[in-house]
């Protein structure tokens, strides 16, 4: 499983988000003229630490999810969603949780919050989007 991969089928499991976008969450790429509202996730960067005895286990990605509606409110209420609240394997979004997705288990240590952003794509019919981004520290499968 793909980090990317990882927090769609963690974005599914969260009962907000699937409110707001039922099954509306994609990797990568929405498709052309989406109901909306809707989720994007893409993997930014990733990496790898090493030290002198090699890779040390546990990886790191930076990846975007973007909270896409046709208005500002509705997109920010998406976001919301997915950001959560609380701390560990019982929080509410992503924000905070670790925990196993899937079988064989792809296992998160940590989901950390970046950075925010609200934009508007006007090629894309006035999308609005709020786009947030965490570090995902996990373990290589």
């Amino acid at each position: 499983m793909t980090v990317a991969a990882a927090i769609r089928a963690r974005l599914l499991d969260l009962a907000p988000v699937t409110a707001l976008v039922s099954a509306r969450v994609y990797v990568l790429r929405l498709p052309q003229s989406p109901a909306l509202p809707a989720v994007r996730v893409q993997q930014i960067d990733a990496v790898d630490p090493f030290h002198f005895r090699g890779p040390n286990g546990l990886s790191r990605a930076r990846v975007q999810v973007d909270s896409v509606g046709d208005t500002l409110a509705e997109a920010e209420a998406v976001d919301a969603a997915v950001y959560g609240d609380g701390l560990g394997s019982d929080a509410t979004g992503l924000a905070g949780w670790f925990g196993a997705l899937g079988s064989p288990a792809f296992v998160i240590d940590a989901i950390l919050p970046i950075d925010v952003r609200q934009l508007i794509d006007p090629e894309e019919l006035n999308q609005v989007r709020v786009s947030r981004d965490f570090f995902v520290w996990h373990r290589p499968s």
